[in-house]
């Protein structure tokens, strides 16, 4: 792989930074505010719209950012944003980034809205995972969306520029890595993007992980709240080592799937107790790339969503084969990375050369990707990290936001977050609850049943 000295990395991520910044308006930013993400687009002539202005002329993001308080910000208090660039009519958006009873970390999920008017939008959500977890989610929200639009072909290819772009963010990640900038030697995170591309009304949509997308289409007439019309259809699917065709990569790759004994496969390198994740795919997680099979790179499918066309991805008539967890602990061989140690928490080799590691043959880092024409029945997305769908199906979340109006998305975000906190507390017993984020985005306008662009 390519090797970059440590100023050349610098300079790398520097242009990245200041790839046609648009400064914070004052009353937005502070002396200690990061650098808004505001990137430089590929725009298309004002003809391409019918209207005199120049196409992405007003940008406009709203991100995540990590809490000064770390570890001591309160249990379900949201974390801290950062809103840059021009003043958009954002009703239809709704978000909630909620820390969870984890006294002795930080919120580790991130997020990130951003508009280019009449081109396209962005929305991601990221779930660290790790001792460093948070520092990687929040590096890979900050990098990836600035590497994407730097692509050529992000108009005319989106696809094969969100493949470059997951690629060429994880090449960022083994360099900070190796010269100390972050350390993703045994923390990571899920990385769930899409591309809304307003002149074409195309969702294009890639993951790695467990941050699962999920759209929710009601009836095409009205709105209407609460109705048993509502229907939700996953748009990613979860990468879990269950998954038998997940299970059998990883093992070609020299990995192993081992269940804990709770309610999780984990993948370890063979041999090793590293990394012990419980999913299949992520960004970061370097050990685990170069030695245990994980991996950004499924196949690529292309999914068009029609009118009337939706009853087949329904959730309510979805079955996803998985490997079933058994019933009981099983007897663990002398082979179990686990066998004589009831830690589960994966022992880090400290000695590991992160400069060596891009000498190890590794898999590629492309995300799943796939495209989707909206419709008229297509109301609203939904990007959540995992601690929404632990307790909460597709099908319930949508019924949830679809009781509220477009103009009431916040709320509707917080009371999703909300009935997921309360799930959690129910079946820990007070005792954990993992971070909560809710990405919510309206489609139409309420007033005129046409496309928000």
């Amino acid at each position: 792989m390519i090797q970059l000295d440590k100023q050349e990395l610098l300079v790398l991520i520097k242009e990245l930074q200041d790839c046609e910044s648009i400064p914070q308006s004052p009353e937005l930013s502070t002396p200690e505010s990061p650098t808004p993400l505001m990137m430089s687009t590929r725009r298309r002539s004002s003809s391409d719209y019918g209207s005199g202005r120049e196409p992405g002329t007003r940008r406009f993001s709203i991100s995540s950012v990590t809490d000064e308080e770390r570890h001591l910000k309160e249990s379900f208090g949201a974390k801290a944003i950062m809103v840059a660039g021009d003043r958009f009519d954002d009703r239809n958006l709704g978000y909630a980034c909620k820390k969870g009873l984890k006294p002795e970390a930080p919120n580790q999920d991130s997020f990130l809205i951003v508009k280019v008017e009449e081109l396209y939008s962005i929305y991601g959500v990221f779930d660290g995972h790790g001792k460093k977890g948070h520092d990687i989610s929040n590096y890979v929200k900050d990098q990836l969306p600035k590497v994407l639009v730097a692509q050529d072909c992000i108009e005319a290819d989106p696809i094969k520029a969100l493949q470059n772009a997951f690629s060429q963010t994880q090449m960022l990640i083994e360099q900070a890595t190796a010269i100390g900038l972050i350390d993703a030697r045994s923390s990571g995170s899920t990385c769930s993007v899409i591309i809304h591309d307003h002149g074409s009304n195309v969702l294009f949509v890639a993951h790695v992980g467990d941050s699962r997308c999920v759209l929710g289409i009601g009836p095409s007439s009205s709105w209407q709240a609460g109705s048993d019309e509502w229907r939700a259809r996953d748009l990613t699917e979860d990468h879990k080592p269950s998954d038998p065709a997940e299970r059998k990569r990883i093992e070609e790759a020299g990995g192993r799937v081992v269940f804990d004994g709770f309610h999780n496969y984990r993948v370890y390198a063979k041999g090793k107790r590293y990394p012990g994740l419980n999913m299949s795919r992520a960004m970061g997680d370097l050990l685990g790339h170069h030695h245990a099979g994980i991996s950004a790179s499924p196949v690529v499918e292309g999914i068009n969503i029609k009118d009337g066309g939706h009853v087949a991805g329904d959730t309510k008539e979805k079955e996803k084969e998985t490997i079933a967890a058994p019933q009981s602990s099983p007897q663990r061989s002398s082979e179990d990375p686990l066998a004589d140690d009831e830690e589960r928490i994966p022992v880090l080799p400290e000695d590991v050369d992160m400069l060596e590691l891009g000498n190890v043959g590794c898999a590629s880092h492309q995300a799943s990707v796939s495209s989707h024409n909206l419709s008229s029945a297509d109301r609203f997305v939904l990007l959540c990290s995992d601690g929404i769908w632990e307790f909460i199906s597709s099908q319930e979340a949508v019924d949830i936001v679809s009781r509220y109006p477009p103009e009431r998305a916040m709320e509707a975000a917080e009371t999703l977050a909300a009935t997921a906190w309360q799930r959690w507390m129910q079946f820990s017993q007070g005792t954990v609850v993992d971070d909560i984020t809710v990405l919510l985005v309206h489609f139409l306008d309420i007033n005129t049943s046409s496309v928000i662009v």
